[in-house]
C-alpha cells in the first residue's frame, strides 16, 4: 500500500495538525493542572503546620494553667504569684519570638509560593503563544 497519496490530501494534513495540536494542548494543560495541585498541596501544608502552631500554643497555655494553683497559706500565696508572674513573662516572651519566627517562616513560604505563580503564569503565557 502507498500512502504517499493519502497523505497528500489537504484534508488528511489538516486533520493530522490538528491532532498533534490537540496533544501538544493537552501535554500543556496536564501540566499546568499538575502544577497547581503542587501549589495547592503545598498551601494546605503551610494551612496544616498553622493549625498545628495554634494546637501546640494552646496545649502549651494549658499546661501551664495546671501548674499553678493557689496554696493555703498567706507566704506561699506571695511566692506562688511572684513565681507566677514571673513564669507568665517568660511564656508570653518566648510565644512572641515563636510567634516572629513562625511569621517569618510563613512569609518566606509564601514568597516562593508567588515566585512559583509566577513562573507557571510565564508557562501558561508561552504555551497560549
Amino acid at each position: 500500500m502507498n500512502l504517499l497519496p493519502i497523505l497528500a490530501q489537504p484534508t488528511v494534513l489538516v486533520a493530522l495538525s490538528g491532532c498533534v495540536t490537540a496533544v501538544i494542548v493537552a501535554a500543556i494543560a496536564a501540566r499546568v493542572y499538575s502544577r497547581k495541585l503542587r501549589v495547592r498541596e503545598l498551601e494546605l501544608k503551610v494551612e496544616r503546620e498553622k493549625v498545628e502552631l495554634v494546637r501546640a500554643d494552646l496545649e502549651r497555655r494549658r499546661l501551664l494553667d495546671l501548674l499553678f494553683y493557689l496554696p493555703e497559706d498567706t507566704r506561699l500565696l506571695n511566692r506562688v504569684s511572684a513565681i507566677r508572674s514571673l513564669l507568665t513573662s517568660l511564656a508570653e516572651k518566648y510565644m512572641d519570638v515563636e510567634t516572629r519566627m513562625t511569621r517569618l517562616e510563613l512569609e518566606a513560604e509564601l514568597k516562593r509560593l508567588e515566585e512559583l505563580s509566577k513562573s507557571l503564569e510565564k508557562l501558561e503565557e508561552e504555551g497560549g503563544e
